[in-house]
């Protein structure tokens, strides 16, 4: 009989191998490696562009803004999963103004780690 070899390098295996079963499993993935001094110009441009745009007073933008300042400030340190995790809580004014004016990396975290999709309560995955 031929040896059957199973081999997973860095993947996520449920069950693996003659008559494997799992149930109930929940897989969790982190945040893509990002380069996070690309990541923390470009957000430092979009708070820039949110001052801007934003209505005086509105607590939603000033909440959005300030969720920027902190991915900004998380992306500067270095900690770009951290500061895609803040960018989450950003709001769907901040999503709107990402899908309208950014280009590059935000433009790509929106496409594969933000959703893409607005909700008015945040940006979600």
């Amino acid at each position: 009989m031929a040896e059957i070899k199973n081999e997973a390098i860095n993947q996520q295996i449920g069950a693996q191998g003659d008559n494997a079963h799992v149930e109930h499993n929940t897989f969790v993935q982190g945040a893509p490696d990002v380069d996070a001094v690309q990541l923390a110009k470009e957000l430092g441009d979009l708070r820039d562009t949110l001052m801007k745009k934003q209505t005086p007073g509105d607590l939603d933008h000033l909440t959005g803004i300030g969720k920027v300042a902190e991915a900004e400030k998380e992306a500067k340190a270095g900690n770009g999963s951290k500061a895609i995790e803040l960018l989450k809580g950003a709001g769907g004014w901040v999503l709107e103004i990402i899908k309208t004016t950014a280009s590059g990396l935000l433009k790509d975290l929106i496409k594969d780690q933000l959703g893409g999709g607005g909700s008015s309560g945040g940006i979600s995955i």
